[in-house]
């Protein structure tokens, strides 16, 4: 089996589609704002890692970048990006924001962060999280009727549930939908309330993102929560966060797997 089919078999088994129409035909993403970076003769990083920093450590070696790269595939045979987009919440699924927002014509064209901590999250009222969502989530999108996917690395879901209805209710005309990246054994999954679970059986790198070395490292801005900090702490990216997506950049442009892989998807 060649690689583009091993991961597009992996992806489908992750997603519970093996043997269904949607695995059979992958989803048309005609008219989304996808690109693939493929570059011919950009060279291949190798194994080992190709970013450190410091704090953290060393970063995307080529089993986590494939970890990394397959999740964020899963999302965009689940959700097409012509219809769909892909906020991440809080700081935990930054590395998957980052591989989506690389794929985008412009930087948020396809997905953004929304900073949003549920251990201080008492604060974020009405008027609050108008302020947040107008601010940060592109006019473009607000105008659009795109459905909103919230996705968050989580064992608990917390953050879910508490900011996602209050952010719906800044969105009308958008469907909007929580996505929780989770162990088979986590809270989240045993009880999943109106979450979609993507079990992180076949994404472990994804697994990783709450704790070190990711955790508060590559995440594109500081702790922060919606009420309680200003937002002038999230005018800027974190420099950390530049360098996580700049080093990702580098190996998708020697994934021809991915070039093809973006092309099943967009064929339908």
């Amino acid at each position: 089996m060649n690689p583009l089919c091993k991961l597009l078999l992996s992806v489908a088994v992750a997603l519970g589609t093996v043997g269904s129409a949607d695995a059979a035909k992958p989803k048309a993403n005609k008219g989304s704002l996808i690109v693939s970076p493929y570059t011919r003769g950009a060279k291949d990083p190798g194994s080992g890692p190709i970013l450190t920093l410091t704090p953290g450590g060393t970063y995307l070696r080529a089993t986590a970048y494939a970890g990394i790269r397959n999740a964020a595939l899963a999302l965009l045979q689940k959700y097409d990006p012509a219809t769909h987009y892909f906020v991440g919440l809080g700081r935990d699924p930054a590395p998957l924001i980052a591989f989506l927002q690389n794929l985008g014509v412009g930087d948020k064209d396809v997905a953004m962060n929304f900073p949003a901590s549920s251990n201080e999250s008492g604060k974020a009222g009405p008027k609050v999280m108008q302020k947040y969502v107008n601010a940060l989530i592109p006019a473009s999108v607000l105008a659009s009727n795109k459905t909103i996917v919230v996705v968050d690395a989580t064992s608990s879901g917390r953050a879910l549930d508490y900011y996602v209805p209050r952010m719906a209710k800044q969105l009308p005309g958008h469907q909007v939908v929580k996505v929780a990246f989770t162990a088979a054994t986590s809270r989240a999954a045993v009880n999943p309330g109106d979450k979609v679970i993507i079990k992180t059986t076949h994404f472990k790198e994804v697994e990783k993102f709450p704790w070190s070395p990711y955790e508060g490292v590559v995440s594109e801005f500081p702790r922060h929560a919606p009420g309680y900090h200003s937002m002038n702490a999230i005018k800027q990216s974190r420099p950390e966060y530049l360098k996580f997506r700049n080093a990702l950049m580098r190996r998708m442009k020697a994934d021809k797997t991915l070039q093809e892989a973006l092309l099943a998807l967009t064929k339908g």
